[in-house]
């Protein structure tokens, strides 16, 4: 899959809330906390930077992809 390179950290959330049935738990700082209970409970801290670096946006993919 070819990640895109101009993506938000606020488009992020969107995108997994959306797509992936997370929810927004809290928000501290500049990082955004998201929750999911399918198929198992895990949580994901997303920055919620302007842009974000290729390198964090594929950790949080592959971390996404594996509940």
């Amino acid at each position: 899959m070819k990640i895109p390179r101009d993506l938000s950290g606020k488009n992020l959330v969107e995108v997994l809330c959306r797509t992936w049935s997370y929810r927004v738990v809290h928000q501290r700082g500049s990082h955004v906390v998201l929750e999911t209970d399918e198929p198992s409970r895990q949580r994901i801290a997303v920055p919620a930077h302007q842009h974000l670096y290729i390198r964090t946006l594929s950790a949080i993919l592959t971390c996404s992809r594996k509940s």
